[in-house]
């Protein structure tokens, strides 16, 4: 495990994984050994009466947090931008990764036709942006990584708003090292998945709606039996996130745990076998 204060840069023949801290709200940063890239979810500010305070009204997690950290990885062009669901702290900041960067394709599950997510496919539309429906059941191989899709399930949405079940999540395995990348489902869906006997275990496990004991099941846990835990959550998070129960779940595991709002950016690199965990804020 190698732990250093400053953002890592990309290393050859590597995967890199980066959750980005956001606040409460996700972003990850995925890039391949042939220089490609996936970018899942694009954060988003819930607002002053959720204890977003900034000096500048117009602060725009896309605009000057996510884009200052792509392009200090060199890169000008998205090959994939993934929405896992329309909640406000995971699409807040596409607008502006589709206004500033090549973004090749646009990856959706199934969400309901609010304004906001509306505006969103719009904006990709605009931009000539081709978007992919994706569902549980899908798989693909995506620059030499095996992608399968988890959630959401073909007609399962019934809802007007948007749910945390809403997520598109997957697994992703290059080599011999698997992560499974949840959104923010909730138990009903990690119940769904256990029951169907989907292949959830991961070395590497984003942890579901920020640490909310909403997600994260004991049951869950032990099918996934990540060595590595990452919380994308917001300091003093207006929700109490990550809740207790579930830190001491994974505690009792022995599942090393790293939280953006300790840990700033938080990176796993792997060869296909050796993994590498980097943070941003040293914790020495």
């Amino acid at each position: 495990m190698i732990l250093v204060p400053f953002p890592p840069g990309r290393t050859p023949a590597t995967l890199q994984l980066t959750t980005l801290d956001v606040r409460q709200g996700d972003s990850i940063f995925l890039g391949f050994p042939d220089g490609s890239n996936l970018v899942i979810d694009g954060g988003g500010l819930l607002g002053l009466g959720l204890g977003e305070h900034f000096g500048e009204e117009r602060f725009d997690i896309g605009d000057d947090v996510i884009s200052p950290f792509l392009w200090s990885q060199q890169i000008c062009r998205i090959d994939a931008l993934v929405l896992t669901h329309a909640h406000r702290d995971h699409m807040g900041g596409l607008y502006a990764l589709l206004d500033n960067f090549d973004v090749s394709e646009l990856w959706v599950g199934q969400n309901p036709l609010v304004p906001e997510y509306v505006n969103i496919l719009k904006t990709a539309l605009r931009h000539s942006v081709p978007i992919r429906v994706l569902m549980a059941t899908d798989s693909m191989v995506f620059h030499s990584a095996h992608l399968e899709f988890l959630n959401p399930i073909a007609g399962s949405n019934r809802a007007s708003t948007p749910s945390n079940n809403d997520s598109l999540a997957f697994r992703l395995q290059w080599g011999n090292r698997r992560f499974l990348l949840t959104g923010d489902i909730e138990r009903r869906i990690e119940a769904q998945l256990l029951q169907n006997n989907k292949h959830i275990s991961a070395e590497v496990l984003k942890v579901a709606h920020h640490g909310s004991r909403s997600s994260t099941s004991s049951e869950f846990v032990d099918s996934v039996n990540p060595l590595w835990a990452l919380i994308s959550v917001s300091e003093n998070s207006p929700f109490g996130h990550p809740h207790a129960e579930v830190m001491e779940r994974l505690d009792e595991r022995k599942i090393s745990v790293f939280r953006t709002d300790r840990d700033g950016a938080i990176t796993v690199t792997t060869d296909g076998n050796k993994l590498e965990v980097q943070t941003f804020v040293s914790r020495i």
